[in-house]
């Protein structure tokens, strides 16, 4: 096997960018077709609710009119009742309903779009920070391929990706057990650097090794203005010894490690 330190890195932001480009896009813009498509229906009964109240104020009986056959071509026609209004309720069918009716049904029905459309945009909030969150990952994992940050540390180091399934329940300690024990049948080694996908270091004097003691790397993170956001965080990256982690999750998967 080999002893490449990226060996699988380049296969994982593949697979990010798969993941990106096929799935994250493709349900942005499914959903911002969506959300327009229900913002033209609004628009739609808005203007039909606006011709009925028109009808309200003219009381025109019979109404005369022209109808658009299409390619620019009219035709006259009579409505010798406009008492009545037939209106789409949806699956392409038509509710005949009074004028009154029928005003009453479209504000009902414009609310309940306008519900939808507010669904909607607030799914397309999130799909797009996703994507942000996906993309700011991809240009941390593309940079650390080339970076020689641990190659001037003179550390010996392999990086073991660890991803789990999203239909499951997170668990970062399994996925710290995970990487370990597979870790452990590759590149056996007493010091493990458990390191969040987001976190880059900004100094060299952060030196990646492991004491006596588990040690926390990202206690000053530019995100909380370089403070510690509260008393006994050992998030992000913490450092942790071979036999003290055997020690440690070989009890439970619901130990320390488990966000």
């Amino acid at each position: 096997m080999t002893d490449d330190p990226n060996l699988f890195l380049p296969d994982k932001i593949q697979h990010y960018e798969t993941f990106v480009n096929e799935v994250l896009k493709s349900k942005l813009k499914n959903c911002i077709v969506t959300r327009e498509n229900q913002q033209t229906e609004i628009q739609e009964y808005l203007q039909l609710k606006k011709t009925i109240e028109n009808l309200d104020e003219l009381d025109v009986n019979p109404l005369k009119t022209k109808v658009d056959l299409g390619c620019g071509f009219f035709a006259q026609a009579e409505v010798p009742d406009v008492s009545t209004v037939f209106v789409s309720i949806g699956f392409g069918f038509f509710l005949e309903l009074t004028r009154a009716e029928a005003c009453n049904f479209i504000t009902k029905k414009v609310d309940q779009i306008s519900i939808r459309v507010k669904a909607l945009e607030e799914e397309a909030f999130h799909i797009n920070a996703d994507i942000k969150m996906m993309l700011n990952t991809l240009g941390q994992l593309q940079g650390l391929i080339p970076d020689n940050y641990l190659q001037l540390q003179e550390i010996d180091y392999r990086i073991i990706v660890v991803e789990q399934s999203p239909k499951m329940q997170f668990n970062r300690g399994k996925l710290f057990n995970v990487g370990f024990v597979e870790s452990q049948k590759r590149f056996p080694s007493d010091c493990y650097i458990f390191h969040d996908v987001d976190l880059i270091p900004l100094s060299l004097n952060n030196i990646y090794a492991c004491t006596k003691m588990p040690r926390h790397l990202s206690s000053a993170v530019d995100t909380f203005d370089y403070e510690l956001p509260y008393c006994g965080i050992f998030g992000g990256i913490p450092t942790i010894g071979g036999v003290v982690f055997k020690e440690s999750s070989s009890r439970s998967h619901v130990t320390w490690f488990k966000s």
